[in-house]
């Protein structure tokens, strides 16, 4: 009997010690980090809705070389490209929840004091358009034509609403590639 509560109270305390060390990994810890921003833009499709959802993926790579993905819920950096920044927020583990942030003069470690602006993108833009199935989904859903039609030739294309928002500074010129069929099935690159 004894034997037993004292098994039953080992396995009590080795559930408290677990705990412990899971609340102290989860703790978040005051960060303020400066290095360079790599933001990702990613596209994939929904499983639920069968929709494609993009959204923005951020990184920072500090001075000694350790890598943090950065949690923007607030929308502080944007769209932000690539360059260098000092953030300020909480880290749990290798994520960092931002706070605050500035951009950092090229090569320096102060904050230059400078309106958050990117440069404008003006001129051509080249494009590739490139159209894939799978070997177990040889489907096509649309025609190469269809495809240039939507990107370049119709009036609500994407070349035409690039040449509107940019007041005429921007526009696509586009190659296209039609329907080429991936070396691997499609759960390969979907993992579903």
């Amino acid at each position: 009997m004894v034997r037993r509560k004292l098994l039953i109270l080992m396995t009590a305390l080795g559930l408290i010690l677990s705990m412990t060390t899971i609340l102290r990994a989860l703790e978040s810890i005051p960060v303020n980090l400066a290095g360079l921003l790599q933001t990702l833009a990613v596209d994939e499709i929904d499983r639920a809705t069968g929709e494609w959802k993009s959204n923005l993926v951020h990184y920072l790579k500090v001075e000694d070389g350790e890598w943090y993905q950065i949690e923007d819920p607030q929308g502080i950096l944007g769209t932000r490209p690539l360059g260098r920044i000092f953030l300020s927020g909480k880290r749990i583990q290798n994520k960092v929840y931002v706070e605050t942030a500035s951009i950092l003069a090229p090569d320096s470690k102060t904050v230059e004091t400078v309106p958050e602006t990117v440069p404008e993108t003006v001129g051509e833009q080249k494009t590739l358009v490139a159209l894939f199935n799978y070997p177990d989904k040889k489907i096509q859903p649309f025609t190469l034509q269809e495809v240039k039609n939507k990107v370049i030739n119709n009036p609500d294309s994407v070349d035409n609403f690039i040449k509107e928002n940019s007041y005429g500074k921007a526009w696509i010129n586009a190659d296209f590639i039609d329907w080429q069929t991936l070396p691997n099935n499609s759960t390969d690159y979907t993992g579903g």
